[in-house]
């Protein structure tokens, strides 16, 4: 399992930049276009926003953490502090620029799609920690 490590999370960089561009495609189509599956909530478009951000994040998280070989679980945090700010910072802008673009394209700018996609950034954030911390626990225990 150590030596896929290195491949993995390649292929996790490799996928951030694809999901990247997949969001920001959909997010300038016109609503017609953009294929739904949750018609019975709603606010429909706010789960999804939320959930597409969630899942760049929590990929983000899982290919850039540093040191998921440490046995120390607070240093294992503190190496993947800028990690998780880069990655909320960098979510925003572009959930924020994506929704100042919108109107030029047809689509309404909404204060709320850009909470959302915060939102969902910041539970994939905690979510990916939560999981690495998991598995250093229990590297920690074995």
């Amino acid at each position: 399992m150590n030596r896929a490590l290195p491949y993995i999370k390649k292929l996790l960089k490799y996928l951030v930049p694809a999901l990247i561009v997949l969001v920001t495609v959909m997010s300038f189509l016109p609503p017609s276009k953009v294929p739904s599956t949750f018609h019975f909530f709603p606010h429909e478009d706010k789960i999804l926003h939320a959930g597409a951000y969630f899942i760049i994040a929590f990929i983000m998280m899982l290919a850039f953490a540093k040191g998921v070989h440490l046995d120390d679980l607070k240093a294992f945090l503190k190496m993947n502090r800028r990690t998780a700010v880069v990655t909320a910072v960098s979510l925003a802008l572009l959930g924020g620029i994506i929704e100042v673009l919108q109107p030029y394209a047809g689509r309404a700018m909404e204060i709320l799609d850009l909470c959302a996609d915060i939102g969902g950034a910041l539970l994939g954030i905690a979510a990916a920690l939560c999981i690495l911390r998991t598995v250093i626990r229990r590297m920690i225990d074995a």
